[in-house]
C-alpha cells in the first residue's frame, strides 16, 4: 500500500459511501510491511527482457535467482522464511489485527485473491461463536481447491477462447469475422514473432530511464493474459495482434506498446511481490503429479506450446512442503459477484461453491469481467445495504 494506493481508497470510499471504518492492510512480505520480503535488483531482469530467450530457459533462470532470494531472505529474517508466509498464517495475522482494534462487529470484502483469505479468516474464526464477523462481500471468488499451476492450461485456454468470443462485440475485432478467424491471427503472430522478435524502447512510469524489450511469442502471451482481465483492453490485444501480422516499422510498434507498456509497469511495481505471491501459492495449493499436468495439456492444447514447461519449472518443487489450504463453506453471510466474462477467476467457480454454501447469495454480471466492483457503479453504491442486513436477499442493481 502506497500513498497513490490510499489516495484510491479514498476515492473508493466516497463512491462506496459505506460509513463504516475502512481497514487497509498489507500482509506480511508485502507493501509497506516489515521486514520488507525483496532482494535487490541487481538487473537480470531488464538483461531477460533483452535477450530472445525460450519460455522453458527463462523460467529456469527466473526460478533460479527467485531460489536465491529466498534463501537470502531467510538468512537476515527467519520470519521471511517461504515457510511463514500463506493464506493460513495471513488470516491469523489479519484476526490478531482485528482483535487488537476491538472492533464488535466488522465486515469483510475481498476481491480475487483477497475472497480466499476472507473465506480463511471466516473458517479460523468459526470454532468461536463471538467473533463479531457479520457478513462477507467475495468479488471474483478465488476458492481453495482452485487456481495453482497444476490448473494453467485449463486457465490459459479458457481465458484465450473466451477473448476470441467476447472480442467479436469491440469495434477493433470486427476486422475478423468470426473468433476462428481471430484465433488464426493469434496463432500467425505467434509464429511470427518466435521466429522474428520484435525489440523496443519502452517507457517506464516510475521516472527511470526506459528500458529496451524483446517481445518474442511467449512473453506477448503473457502480455495478453495480463491484459485479458479488463474487456475494456480487449481491443488493445486485437490491434497488437493485427500490428504484428500486418504492420511494420513504427506504425507497427507503436500499436505494440499499447499492450506492452502497462504490461512491462506492472512487472516492475514494487506494489506486486512476486516472491510473496510465489510463496503464498505454493503453499495454498497442491502441486499434483506430472501426469495428471500432461492430461490437461492434452485437453487444453490451445496454448499448450506456453503451459507445457510450466509444471516442470514451478518454484513449489523446492520450496517447504506444508499443509494445503482446505475448501469450506463460510458461516458468515456471504454475497458473492462474478463477472461472466472474467478469465482469471470463471464465473463457474462462483457457481459451483454458491451451490454448495447454503448461506451465500450470487450475483452474475453478463458482460463484466474480473473485479465486478471496479466497473458496476451500482453495485458498489449499494454495498452498504447488504453490509446493514446480509441476512435478507440483496436485491438491489438486478
Amino acid at each position: 500500500m502506497d500513498q497513490d494506493g490510499i489516495n484510491k481508497w479514498m476515492t473508493w470510499m466516497t463512491v462506496a459511501n459505506l460509513k463504516r471504518d475502512l481497514i487497509l492492510m498489507d500482509p506480511r512480505g508485502t507493501g509497506l510491511s516489515l521486514p520488507k520480503f525483496n532482494c535487490a535488483d541487481d538487473g537480470e531482469q531488464s538483461r531477460l527482457w533483452r535477450q530472445n530467450i525460450g519460455l522453458s530457459d527463462e523460467l529456469k533462470i527466473n526460478n533460479e535467482s527467485m531460489m536465491k532470494c529466498f534463501e537470502s531472505l531467510e538468512k537476515q529474517f527467519l520470519a521471511l522464511s517461504p515457510k511463514y508466509l500463506g493464506t493460513e498464517i495471513s488470516a491469523s495475522d489479519l484476526i490478531n489485527l482485528i482483535q487488537q482494534l476491538n472492533y464488535k462487529e466488522w465486515n469483510i470484502l475481498g476481491v480475487s485473491y483477497g475472497t480466499r483469505l476472507a473465506l480463511e479468516i471466516d473458517r479460523q474464526l468459526s470454532a468461536n461463536a463471538n467473533t463479531g464477523l457479520k457478513s462477507m462481500v467475495l468479488d471474483s471468488v478465488y476458492p481453495a481447491g482452485y487456481g495453482g499451476v497444476q490448473t494453467w492450461p485449463q486457465v490459459l485456454d479458457s481465458a484465450i477462447s473466451g477473448f476470441f468470443t467476447g472480442c467479436l462485440n469491440q469495434p477493433e475485432c470486427k476486422k475478423v469475422n468470426n473468433s476462428n478467424q481471430l484465433k488464426e491471427e493469434l496463432l500467425t503472430a505467434l509464429k511470427n514473432l518466435n521466429s522474428n522478435p520484435i525489440g523496443m524502447n519502452i517507457r517506464r512510469w516510475d521516472g527511470e530511464a526506459s528500458m529496451y524489450f524483446l517481445v518474442n511469442d511467449h512473453r506477448f502471451v503473457s502480455a495478453i493474459f495480463a491484459a485479458i482481465y479488463d474487456p475494456r483492453d480487449w481491443s488493445d490485444i486485437a490491434k497488437a495482434i493485427y500490428a504484428v501480422n500486418h504492420q511494420s516499422g513504427l506504425q507497427q510498434e507503436e500499436q505494440l506498446k499499447i499492450l506492452i507498456e502497462p504490461y512491462l509497469n506492472r512487472n516492475l511495481n514494487s506494489q506486486f511481490n512476486s516472491l510473496a505471491f510465489t510463496a503464498v501459492d505454493c503453499a495454498d495449493n497442491a502441486m499434483g503429479s506430472e501426469q495428471d499436468y500432461v492430461q490437461s495439456l492434452i485437453e487444453f492444447p490451445l496454448m499448450a506450446d506456453y503451459t507445457k514447461d510450466q509444471w516442470q519449472h514451478q518454484l513449489c518443487h523446492q520450496l517447504p512442503e506444508k499443509r494445503h489450504l482446505q475448501l469450506h463453506g463460510p458461516q458468515a453471510p456471504t454475497l458473492l459477484l462474478s463477472g461472466k466474462n472474467d478469465p482469471v477467476t470463471p464465473s463457474a467457480w462462483a457457481v459451483a461453491v454458491h451451490r454448495q454454501w447454503k448461506n451465500s447469495q450470487l450475483i452474475l454480471r453478463e458482460n463484466l469481467a474480473h473485479s465486478v466492483l471496479s466497473t458496476d457503479i451500482c453495485l458498489l453504491e449499494n454495498l452498504s445495504r447488504f453490509f446493514d442486513e446480509p441476512e435478507k436477499e440483496f436485491s438491489y442493481c438486478q
